[in-house]
């Protein structure tokens, strides 16, 4: 283990289901739970210990190890096949997310958000939300997924039906929700709030019975 990894939430339960730890935990990577606020600050000041780098699971410089030249030909084919699903979720979701990128990380989940290494958590977000309505100062300081990136799992059956519902008709009300139901459920899993609750449930309705939310 090159690094001391770290992911920030709420709960314990929470963090051991989150996508972003499935390739390290598979792997047998060990990582600490932050679950107060203060402890991903402390966490964050560290910087590294006894030669160590100290990470956040969920942010981009997390060391997923070396892709040998064999794997990186794969992984780039795997991207040019999976070409016009990526870009349909980066020009549906680009208020929401600052890229969509093949992932590494995840093993069984469909997608996941993640932060570039300098971004802030959802964990950060809302204690700084906190800190500002406890000043009496405006809690408004945008959305930590919006510079996020939205990685998705090339192996997962929900990318695939994607990528043939964007081949077959890219334009469709059905296709477009698609893909937003895709980034809801990594944003609920990866701990970021919806920021549309009402919408997220007319589109599971939809889901489960077509016509329930019509």
């Amino acid at each position: 283990q090159k690094q001391i990894y770290y992911v920030a939430g709420t709960s314990a339960k929470a963090l051991a289901g989150s996508p972003v730890l499935e390739r390290l935990t598979a792997a047998g990577r060990e990582v600490l739970f932050a679950l107060d606020s203060v402890d991903e600050i402390a966490l964050q000041g560290v910087g590294s210990f006894k030669g160590f780098d100290v990470v956040d699971a969920a942010k981009k410089n997390a060391d997923l190890g070396e892709l040998s030249d064999e794997e990186a030909d794969a992984a780039k084919a795997t991207e040019e096949r999976l070409k016009p699903a990526l870009e349909f979720l980066k020009e549906q979701l680009s208020d929401a997310v600052s890229a969509v990128e093949v992932s590494r990380r995840l093993t069984t989940s469909p997608a996941a958000i993640v932060q570039p290494q300098w971004g802030m958590s959802p964990q950060m977000e809302r204690f700084m939300k906190a800190q500002a309505v406890a000043l009496g100062q405006e809690a408004d300081i945008g959305s930590a997924a919006s510079t996020a990136v939205l990685e998705v799992n090339p192996e997962h059956p929900i990318l695939a039906k994607l990528l043939t519902m964007v081949e077959s008709d890219r334009d469709s009300a059905e296709t477009k929700a698609y893909a937003q139901l895709m980034y809801d459920v990594a944003a609920v899993t990866s701990g970021y709030e919806i920021r549309d609750p009402a919408a997220f449930a007319k589109r599971i309705a939809r889901l489960m019975t077509p016509d329930a939310a019509e």
